[in-house]
């Protein structure tokens, strides 16, 4: 039933379905993902709100589809959410590999960088053969 109403194009009702009869968090990041909607992904964090366990979902299985800050912002104060702290350390981990890569490739450019900038140099100032045949 999914999989025809997304094909037919009504991914809401496709994504509410998922959601009210199957309860499946998983699966529902899956199909927002297959989408590439924002409208899906905002009515997913609007259920979402008032239910731990897939607030719990989104935080630990949520990539670069959407912030999570956004979805930590929508936590209402007093909501008791098991299992939280281990999803905010995941997503911190995640975040400081993130800009491990990113140091990491920001050195091997800026190594290639001088390289090249250096070979230019050389072969730019160096004089070259000519014949005069």
């Amino acid at each position: 039933m999914v999989f025809l109403l997304g094909r037919m194009g009504n991914n809401k009702k496709a994504l509410m379905l998922i959601i009210e009869r199957l309860g499946d968090v998983h699966r529902a990041i899956e199909f927002a993902k297959e989408q590439g909607d924002d409208d899906l992904w905002e009515d997913l964090l609007k259920y979402s709100e008032t239910r731990p366990t897939f607030i719990r979902g989104l935080l630990e299985n949520v990539g670069v589809e959407i912030s999570p800050i956004r979805l930590i912002r929508r936590i209402k104060n007093g909501l008791e959410i098991p299992g939280l702290k281990e999803a905010l350390i995941k997503i911190l981990q995640d975040f400081h590999l993130q800009i491990s890569l990113l140091e990491g490739c920001q050195a091997i450019m800026n190594s290639d960088i001088l390289d090249l900038s250096l070979q230019l140099q050389k072969n730019q100032t160096s004089g070259f053969f000519l014949s005069g045949e």
